[in-house]
């Protein structure tokens, strides 16, 4: 199993905006937040997912349709956050982005929640200190 997730704060002037974002390979993935535009400093940091984790976070993509046709509006929105996953679990493939429509104009949400809490809490709190200290540093 491996995925990649990234979210975007969307268009925003700098401090505001920021970028993050899960990279996983089986057990090990990756955290990171990206402080702003460009060539903002990225704060990142590994973890480790157990097997029971693991299980418990592919049965909630499972859960939350990440193999169900998935569409897109034909016009896209403008500003705000926006989000993409790419999951990959032996030979299936799926990418979806947050402003897609399930099954029965199912929203996409619980996907983006399942991975984000597969993330350590301490990590994620680790990588929001740092961003803050950068922008406090400016």
């Amino acid at each position: 199993m491996t995925l990649r997730y990234t979210w975007s704060e969307g268009s925003i002037p700098p401090p505001g905006h920021y970028a993050r974002g899960v990279d996983l390979g089986g057990a090990e993935g990756r955290a990171w937040i990206q402080a702003g535009y460009g060539r903002a400093p990225v704060f990142d940091g590994t973890f480790t997912l157990r097997a029971d984790a693991r299980d418990a976070l592919r049965a909630a993509l499972d859960a939350a349709g990440v193999w169900d046709e998935w569409t897109r509006p034909g016009r896209r929105t403008v500003g705000g956050s926006h989000w993409r996953l790419t999951f990959t679990d032996g030979d299936r493939q799926a990418t979806i982005h947050n402003d897609a429509r399930g099954p029965d104009d199912r929203h996409p949400e619980p996907l983006a929640e399942a991975i984000e809490a597969a993330v350590p809490g301490a990590l994620w709190a680790d990588l929001r200190a740092q961003r803050a200290a950068f922008i406090a540093s400016r």
